[in-house]
Formats: C-alpha cells, structure tokens, sequence
C-alpha cells in the first residue's frame, strides 16, 4: 500500500489523556482554534453542569473504555478529536471537533471513519451517532432508530403551564410551515 492509501496514512493514536476535553475550544499546536460546538450555538458543554459532570464521568470510566477521547491524524497534523462513550458493544459518537481549517479535506467524514472502523475492530457491533440528522450522519447510516423522550413530573401548576406553552408553540410552529 503507498502513501496515498487513506487507510495507511490516516492512523489512530494510542489512548491519550486529554485534560481539557469537556471545554468549548482547544488551542492546537499551530495556534488555531479547535471548536467543539458552534460558537454562536449551545454545545455539549454549555451550562455548568456540564463540565464537571463530564469531567467525572471520563475519570471514572476511562480507564475501562466506557470513555474514549480519540484524536485522528492526516501524517503529522491533527485533523479531529472525539469523545465517544462505550457500553458493551455499542460505541456512541458524543461529541466531537474539526480541524475545519480547509473543508474540502473533509476531517469529520475521515475522522468517522476512523473512529468506525477502529470500533468495529474492537468488537464493536454499533457506531451510534446517536439523536440529530446531518449529512455526515445519514452518510455513513445503515439505519435508523427512533429516540423516544420521557418527562416524568409531579402534578403542578408550574409544569401545567409549561406543557401548555410548549403546545402552544408547536401549534404555531405548525402552521407557520404551514403557511396557515
């Protein structure tokens, strides 16, 4: 196989510590930005909640692969970083940043690869990129499953008043698209 072959160049890292995951940026080596989200959008990590809780789930569970932090590689250069969970032989795709610097290279789509083809080679039966449709997503699909939400609340006013809110919503929602 030569150099061209995306299979050989495009290599995965041994598991390494990454302190500084669960935050919205990581300065790369280069001095560009690493976002983590959109910066003008809520992330995976917006609120405080978020950070500290990741931090100790990664804590807790890296060690036995229920975390992963992985970070793919073009030869030298980073091209994206993800943070995927791991429950017995489904791996889920949670989070995830770009080197975006030229689209064209398509880091998402080739870090995916990676990411699939190394879970498959650990045993891994499913690569989930779990709720949420983009392209990259339907790209790499074989299938679809619904995700179901439950709201569990005790009977008060305040919850009545938001359920009819969101109703409320929905139907405005509805016939705006509608062009009611």
């Amino acid at each position: 196989m030569g150099e061209t072959d995306p299979v050989r160049v495009g290599e995965w890292s041994a598991p390494f510590d990454l302190p500084n995951v669960p935050i919205h940026s990581h300065l790369l080596p280069d001095g560009k930005v690493l976002f983590w989200g959109r910066r003008d959008r809520p992330h995976s990590f917006s609120g405080g909640f978020f950070e500290p809780f990741h931090r100790l789930l990664i804590g807790r569970s890296f060690a036995e692969g229920g975390t992963q932090l992985l970070k793919a590689c073009a030869g030298d250069r980073v091209i994206g970083y993800l943070y995927n969970f791991r429950l017995g032989n489904r791996v889920y795709a949670y989070q995830s940043g770009f080197d975006d610097a030229d689209r064209r290279e398509r880091p998402g789509i080739v870090t995916h690869f990676l990411a699939i083809r190394h879970a498959f080679r650990s045993g891994a039966l499913v690569y989930d990129f779990m709720a949420g449709r983009n392209r990259l997503k339907e790209s790499f699909a074989t299938r679809c499953e619904p995700m179901l939400w439950q709201t569990v609340q005790q009977p008060r006013l305040a919850f009545r008043l938001e359920d009819c809110a969101r109703q409320f919503k929905r139907t405005l929602t509805m016939r705006r698209s509608r062009g009611a």
